[in-house]
């Protein structure tokens, strides 16, 4: 099965560790029951946007406009 996993944060306000540990621990759990599955997140604000970049989390994600 392939597929990729949503994250639609048009909404979001605010993102900290614990919300970026989530997101991790979601990723790694697709990836190892199915090769091939990926974690899409979309319509980051500026600052979840930074929080991202300065994570190194928009070079291992699928981060999109």
């Amino acid at each position: 099965i392939t597929g990729k996993l949503v994250f639609e944060f048009a909404e979001l306000g605010f993102i900290d560790s614990m919300g970026l540990g989530v997101i991790v621990r979601a990723q790694t759990r697709l990836r190892g029951e199915e090769p091939g599955r990926e974690i899409v997140v979309r319509h980051l604000n500026a600052h979840a946007r930074k929080v991202f970049e300065i994570t190194g989390l928009d070079r291992v994600l699928d981060v999109q406009p």
